[in-house]
């Protein structure tokens, strides 16, 4: 009875919610989030081990930024020149205000996102930010998708208006613990 009861235990530990396989939780995560907020499952990425050690120091501590061949800004690093006078973007517009052309005039080289190394949930395929192409990158979190909204909204309007590329790095790695690679798995003094 012992032993039939541990295998039981040991049986329920290996699955998750909806008694989906504790190995697919990552991709119940993106499948359950893009239905929530109205994207491809295809724009769910993580940040992987293989990122060098210093890559948070070369990415834009903002939920929305853009990145173009080594240039990049954000919406809080962003300036606004209005009635003469250079206004910092996030403190004097809303979202709404932000243009492709505000973004590619506030594009530079402060921050690379080199050394970077994201891959796609869904299929881990390696991700390489396009030559020559703007792409929006939203952090994205479960916690903070209606915090996140007007950046979605506007992202998906920009696609639709200038073929803006843009893509969600999860920041939910509990959802992401069982992907081999993925930087929440990094050994402790990393």
């Amino acid at each position: 009875m012992k032993l039939f009861l541990s295998i039981s235990l040991i049986s329920l530990i290996g699955f998750c919610q909806d008694n989906l396989p504790l190995s697919d939780l990552h991709l119940h995560y993106i499948e359950e989030e893009s239905k929530e907020i109205g994207v491809d499952q295809d724009l769910f990425y993580y940040v992987t081990k293989a990122s060098d050690s210093g890559f948070m120091e070369n990415i834009r501590a903002s939920l929305f930024s853009f990145v173009k061949n080594n240039n990049s800004t954000s919406i809080d690093d962003m300036k606004l020149l209005k009635d003469g006078d250079e206004l910092d973007f996030n403190s004097s517009c809303s979202v709404s205000e932000v243009t492709y052309e505000l973004v590619l005039k506030n594009l530079n080289s402060d921050k690379t996102y080199n050394g970077l190394n994201l891959r796609h949930i869904q299929n881990q395929q390696e991700f390489k930010f396009p030559k020559d192409t703007l792409v929006g990158v939203i952090f994205y979190s479960k916690q903070l998708r209606y915090l996140i909204k007007p950046y979605l909204d506007k992202a998906k309007a920009m696609r639709e208006e200038h073929d803006l590329h843009f893509i969600l790095v999860s920041l939910d790695t509990d959802k992401l613990k069982l992907i081999e690679d993925s930087y929440q798995n990094l050994p402790i003094g990393y």
